[in-house]
Parts: C-alpha cells; structure tokens; sequence
C-alpha cells in the first residue's frame, strides 16, 4: 500500500475509521497520575493508513512497531496534540452511541487535565472508572 497523502484523507473517513478502530484511553502511574491516550493498532501492512492520520492530525502523535504482534500502534498523549485530536472529534463526531459515550468522557478528561492539571484527581479518578467501565462495555 502506497502512503495516502493527507489531502486525501477526508475528515469523515478520519471519525469513521476511529469509531471502528481507535482507542480513547488512559493509563494509571505512580501517586495516582493518569495519562491519557488516542490510540490505534493495526497490522503492519496498514502502517502508511496510521502515517496519513498521523499527518490528517498535524504531525501529532507517534507511530511504533509492535513487531511481537507484527503491528504498528498509532498513539497521541501530549496534552497540546489530544485537543487538537479532540477539537476534530467535537466537528466531525462519533457515530456509534457507545464509542461517542466513550469519547465523551475521554474528552472530559483532557479538558479537566488542561484546566487542573494534576489537581483535581479525584474527578479525574471518577472519569477514569467510568471510562474503564463503559471500556469493558463496549467489549462484551
């Protein structure tokens, strides 16, 4: 597969291929820090799909090899580049009611990163649990 440039992304196949395949998630470290994530894993064969999100996003995020699971996995965690994913999001939204609920929440959560920072961790904790929980939902 030949690489796609980003003009010929649409932001439409952008949000439909993200309420297929993309992750809106977090992570836990130490003291209770949370660390957010939009992420997708593809096989590797779909690496040059990952690099014209990549560049549909600006440049944001980064693109690894999984060459366990022979994959690439797309993932944004700076705070500047997942409200530029999220500004796109709030345009162009999520079609599926449940990966929209997730996104929803997810998207509380980068904004109340932005405003508190690492303040407000409890909030933060709330979102997260309900995250986890609609997470899990989605996967039964």
């Amino acid at each position: 597969m030949e690489t796609v440039p980003r003009a010929t992304l649409q932001p439409w196949f952008v949000t439909g291929f993200a309420d297929a395949h993309a992750a809106f998630t977090f992570s836990r470290g130490g003291r209770g820090h949370i660390d957010l994530y939009f992420a997708v894993k593809r096989p590797t064969g779909d690496r040059p799909l990952l690099e014209a999100i990549q560049k549909f996003f600006e440049g944001a995020g980064r693109i690894y090899a999984v060459k366990t699971r022979n994959a690439s996995y797309y993932r944004v965690s700076r705070p500047d580049e997942l409200r530029r994913v999220a500004a796109h999001f709030e345009q162009y939204p999520l079609q599926s009611p449940m990966k929209r609920e997730i996104y929803e929440v997810w998207r509380e959560m980068v904004l109340h990163k932005r405003i508190f920072g690492t303040e407000g961790g409890e909030r933060l904790g709330k979102l997260a649990r309900q995250l986890s929980g609609l997470t899990h939902a989605q996967v039964r």
